[in-house]
């Protein structure tokens, strides 16, 4: 299933599945553990880049950038700073980065592979490549930062990767005495009760300092010059297995006119289940509202752009009869879905919903401040929904005949005004 796109209106539904096989046991919910979030800083922005060539640039190449100990971020006074990428997950995860595009549509010396400003009018026709220097840092229980690799890490082609060789976690996460553990500085021991190596996790969060550089003197434009006037885009997704992240970026270059509509959102659509669920786990266990099944779950995040969440039985977005359908006969199991959100419009999120054919879309709340961060500070201002998804049956339905059957579910997210 496609999840963390970036787009202001589409489709997306992922499937929760149920098998009738006698004595199975319930099937392992995977709990999607890792997680990547966005945190703009001061000098960090996900708009307003500048599109230019200088002489700092061609004394600092991307060789110049790998591997080396000089801070990436506050290069030409944060120029080219994208801001943190916070990650939360397990150690020696893997973390790749691909360019979403648009892609230049001709020019000389392009390269599919490579990262690119793209003009936003024009039809890709000018455009500018890049890198992505990289900078994990640790965030402590104590928080403090803890600069562990001191170098950098260069990105120069979609597809390319970073492995995070420590994990993070909350400060809540705890290991028993007799197990290895972290203190509050990071360091790790074996927990003997008193000794300080009681958490889980190395660290509170990793978060990693995202920079991108024009290139010094080749591939910098379809006429290898300096770029056209106007304002450029370039899409980004950040993946790790579980969860991904998409960032929506824009540049200049000596325009003072307004820019384009370019709809800075990121929304993620994660579904619990990978496996059959057996039917008698749902009758015997989730058949009302309050033990509903948690199956999914919802979040939008956008600086600018407000949005709905629609809640679906067909593509269309006009139908919640929602139904596990079997896939060798016409027999079908009636199902309510359940909409229960801890960040939405007011009213909205003042306990479960069941979705209904009058009552299937559900609004974003704006923060002006933005939700707090696992490490210091916000998210930032913006529009926000966080949202889980539960399903349950009617106990006193019959029994349906043993086959496969499956629930599609239509999350549709539109811009509104």
């Amino acid at each position: 299933m496609e999840r963390g796109l970036y787009f202001s209106s589409t489709k997306s539904c992922y499937r929760v599945f149920i098998l009738f096989i006698a004595l199975l046991l319930l099937s392992q919910a995977l709990l999607l553990g890792n997680q990547l979030l966005y945190q703009p800083t001061e000098a960090g922005k996900l708009t307003g880049f500048v599109v230019t060539r200088s002489t700092s640039l061609i004394k600092r190449p991307a060789s110049h950038w790998h591997n080396n100990k000089e801070e990436a971020w506050d290069f030409e006074n944060s120029k080219f700073y994208v801001g943190r990428i916070l990650f939360l997950g397990e150690p020696g995860t893997s973390m790749t980065i691909t360019n979403l595009g648009p892609l230049p549509t001709s020019g000389k010396d392009y390269d599919v592979n490579k990262f690119y400003w793209t003009q936003m009018t024009g039809g890709g026709s000018d455009w500018t490549e890049y890198y992505i220097v990289l900078r994990p840092k640790g965030f402590t229980h104590e928080e403090t930062q803890d600069d562990y690799l001191n170098k950098n890490t260069v990105i120069q082609e979609t597809g390319g990767s970073i492995t995070l060789e420590r994990g993070a976690g909350p400060s809540t996460e705890l290991v028993a005495v007799g197990e290895q553990g972290f203190d509050g500085k990071g360091d790790g021991g074996t927990y003997n009760g008193s000794n300080g190596f009681k958490y889980k996790y190395q660290y509170k969060a990793i978060f990693i300092d995202v920079t991108i550089i024009p290139p010094n003197n080749r591939n910098w434009t379809r006429l290898g010059t300096r770029p056209q006037y106007g304002f450029y885009e370039s899409n980004l997704n950040f993946t790790v297995p579980g969860d991904s992240l998409s960032l929506a970026l824009q540049a200049e270059e000596g325009s003072g006119n307004d820019p384009p509509p370019n709809i800075a959102c990121q929304f993620d659509v994660d579904s619990y289940y990978s496996d059959p669920v057996p039917y008698e786990t749902l009758r015997n266990h989730h058949y009302s509202v309050a033990t509903a099944l948690e199956i999914g779950a919802l979040s939008y995040a956008s600086p600018t752009c407000q949005a709905a969440v629609t809640l679906a039985s067909n593509a269309a977005g006009t139908e919640a009869n929602f139904a596990f359908k079997c896939e060798t006969s016409h027999e079908t199991i009636p199902h309510r879905l359940v909409y229960h959100c801890t960040t939405g419009r007011e009213g909205e999120c003042d306990g479960p919903i069941v979705v209904t054919n009058n009552r299937k879309s559900f609004y974003t709340f704006h923060d002006p401040t933005g939700p707090p961060s696992p490490i210091e500070g916000t998210l930032g201002p913006g529009n926000y929904l966080e949202a889980k998804l539960k399903l349950y049956l009617d106990p006193t339905s019959e029994y349906p005949c043993s086959g496969k059957y499956t629930s599609t579910i239509y999350v549709i997210l539109e811009r509104y005004q």
